[in-house]
Order: structure tokens, then sequence, then C-alpha cells
């Protein structure tokens, strides 16, 4: 019985606390939690984006517009990208070979918001049935000019589609190699996987060397500048900006919208596109405010940015 009061002490003391912890969250949402996140894991948080433009799928683009039926968006969005003077461009996905062929894919935004689909035929057969066949976009979700496709990179293919032609994402201008580059990350005496892979197929590495390679050369001949990982990995610890939940094109932080990049209008869109120029770009299959450091999607590999804006 003595036990009583403390027990109701404490048991007061958990259901205040359980009230103001509710008035916070519904006054605050989650930027207390970005506080403590980001003092937690962001090391020298960068102040600009020297070398790296970012592209995501921004609120303009329907919620309709699945990853998948997005794919032709990223394609054109890379044509014009490397037109305007971009570097190599990674798109931080993994892509199915075996995409759905008679699904309607999005070929460009208008404004507002309005998208044109590709969208599948009907060719009326001989029992006056109709046999659906792919549209033009996609029988190649990827499909893109050759000078686009030489500076274009994707995340691994799955390991079960490694053998199947990539002409049927990139229609048969992909017999060029290396198109694939590794998105990995690993680990140091930790479970979180917070280091950058060094070796020379990954994609940090390929988007570095494209922007600034005598810098990225003399970064790899400084071992004293490198950790071993996993055991016999050399790797790098990586740089992390403070997170953005918007779409920006200010000079710290080009954080570009594809559906500008996609738009029906080249003009709009090749003015949005002169922003990449001489730097890498890092498309996302996310949105602004999705989470970049877990696996929200089958698509995605939480690669983000990593060490490319030293």
């Amino acid at each position: 019985m003595k036990d009583a009061p403390s027990l109701r002490l404490l048991t007061g003391f958990v259901i205040v606390a359980m009230l103001v912890g509710s008035v916070l969250d519904g006054l605050f949402d989650t930027r207390l939690d970005y506080w403590i996140h980001d003092a937690a894991i962001v090391k020298q948080a960068r102040s600009r984006w020297r070398y790296v433009v970012v592209v995501v799928m921004d609120d303009d683009i329907p919620m309709e517009v699945s990853r998948l039926q997005a794919l032709p968006l990223f394609a054109l969005a890379t044509e014009r990208l490397v037109a305007a003077g971009a570097k190599d461009i990674f798109l931080d996905a993994r892509v199915s070979k075996e995409l759905e062929l008679r699904m309607p894919y999005a070929a460009c935004i208008k404004s507002k918001g309005e998208v044109v689909w590709s969208k599948p035929e009907c060719m009326v057969t001989g029992a006056n049935q109709c046999e659906i066949l792919p549209s033009a976009k996609g029988r190649a979700p990827l499909s893109m000019n050759e000078s686009a496709l030489a500076h274009f990179r994707l995340g691994p293919f799955p390991a079960n589609q490694q053998h199947l032609p990539d002409f049927l994402l990139f229609d048969f201008i992909s017999l060029a190699t290396g198109l694939e580059a590794s998105d990995r990350l690993v680990t140091r005496q930790s479970p979180i996987a917070r280091w950058l892979d060094l070796s020379p197929n990954h994609a940090a590495i390929k988007l570095a060397a494209s922007v600034a390679n005598q810098r990225l050369q003399a970064t790899l001949s400084d071992i004293h500048a490198q950790d071993i990982c996993d055991g016999d990995v050399s790797c790098l610890r990586i740089r992390l900006s403070k997170p953005l939940y918007a779409v920006q094109t200010t000079e710290q932080y080009a954080f570009l919208p594809l559906s500008q990049l996609a738009s029906c209008s080249e003009s709009d869109a090749m003015r949005m596109a002169s922003l990449a120029k001489d730097k890498a770009v890092i498309f996302q299959v996310t949105t602004p405010v999705d989470v970049t450091d877990t696996v929200i999607t089958a698509m995605t590999n939480a690669f983000f940015f990593l060490a490319l804006n030293n």
C-alpha cells in the first residue's frame, strides 16, 4: 500500500507526458524530430551543392502517375539535361526489365500538372477482337537518343534479370555497355551503412569523375583520408546536406522538379535544364518530402548524392 502514492505519481507523470507530446506533435509536426535527426547524422553539413543537381518527382506530377509510368519522363529529362550541358546522370533506382507492356506511360507534363499519356493501342484481329499492343513509350520506357544515353547510368538490375537484354528498357540503341552503376553503401564497425564504397564502378565515383576528375583522383590517392570497410573495401565517410523539403533553384541548391524538365514545352524545359550545365545529375524516384536514408519503395536504394559535393 505504501507504493500506491508513487504509482499514482508515475501514472500521472506518464499521462501528462503523453498529453504534452501530443500537443507538441500537433503544433510542430515532425520538425522537432528533424532537429534531432540532423544533429545525429549530418556531418559537416553542406551549405552549397557545387557539383550536383538533384531532380525529384514534384507535386506537379499527379499521384496517378506511378514511378514506373514516370520512366519516360526521366528519359525525356535526360535528353534535355545533356543538351543543356549536364555531365553524367544517375537514376537512383533499380528498374525491372519485365514491365507491364500494356500499361499507359507518361509522355510529358503540361502546365498545371496535366499529363500527356502514351496509351496502349488496340489492333482488331480476324476474330473481331481487340489485341492490346504496347504504346510507343511502353515498348521501351527509358528510350532516349544516343548522346543522352552515353551520359546515363542507373542502379543495378535485379539479380534474376541480369541476363535479359537492355533493349527491353532502352530500345535497340542500348548496345552501349556500362549502363549499370553500383549504388552500394558499406559499414565500418557500425550496423549503419554510412560509408561510400570507392570501387571504380560506383555511381558516386563515376559522377564525380565527370565533373571534378582531378579532385577525385587526389582524394582516391590519399590513403590517409580513406578507411577500410567490411573487412577489405576502401571507403570514405559520406557527407550529407540538411534535408530539403521543396524544390528550389537557388545558387546554393539546385533541387529541380521533374515536371518542368519533362514539360511538353521544350523551351520551358531547356530553361530549367540550363541550371545543370557542367554538373552531375541525380534523379530520385521520390518526392521532396520522402525520406532518402531508407528504402521506401522497391525501386529505391537510398543512394542520394553522397560524397559529390566536397
